[in-house]
């Protein structure tokens, strides 16, 4: 069982939650909520204890310890730095074209080539 989740990666954010299962309750003194049975696979967070339990029929057992970290692969984050710098190079351009005409016209023009040989390709696909 996993008592805990770190964070290891830049990409990756990491946040508590509550179980809204019935079957998975957090319990605060080592008993069942009011009303509620027990039964055989139960699951339930004890937080005198800070672990996770099951009940076996007969008692509660602690689930082991282990505690997990989750990251991305060193391409997966190689590949959204990739992206960041890209989406960076394109919010440079963009300003640019706003404060100078001349990389404005040679944006369109580039666009406009762009999509002209775009269709080209597509067409010779299709052809």
């Amino acid at each position: 069982m996993i008592k805990g989740i770190y964070q290891t990666g830049k990409y990756l954010t990491v946040s508590n939650g509550t179980a809204t299962n019935s079957n998975i309750y957090y319990n605060n003194y080592g008993s069942l909520p009011s009303g509620a049975q027990s039964f055989a696979g139960q699951v339930r967070y004890n937080a005198s204890s800070h672990n996770m339990e099951v009940f076996d029929g007969n008692t509660w057992q602690v689930w082991n310890n282990t505690i997990a970290s989750i990251g991305l692969t060193s391409e997966a984050e190689k590949l959204l730095d990739w992206a960041y710098q890209k989406m960076s190079e394109e919010q440079k351009i963009h300003c640019m074209a706003e404060k100078y005409p001349a990389v404005k016209d040679l944006k369109e023009k580039l666009d406009m080539v762009m999509t002209l040989v775009q269709e080209s390709e597509a067409s010779e696909k299709t052809s």
